[in-house]
């Protein structure tokens, strides 16, 4: 159960660089750590 919530967390946390970028309009040092994971 812990590391399903643990996945679910990280997850989140990728969306949210995701969408960080997006937002930015171009590829950040965050973004592509996102993509690299």
């Amino acid at each position: 159960m812990t590391s399903t919530l643990l996945l679910a967390g990280v997850l989140a946390w990728v969306q949210g660089i995701f969408e960080a970028s997006a937002d930015f309009g171009n590829m950040s040092p965050h973004g592509v750590i996102a993509l690299s994971i």
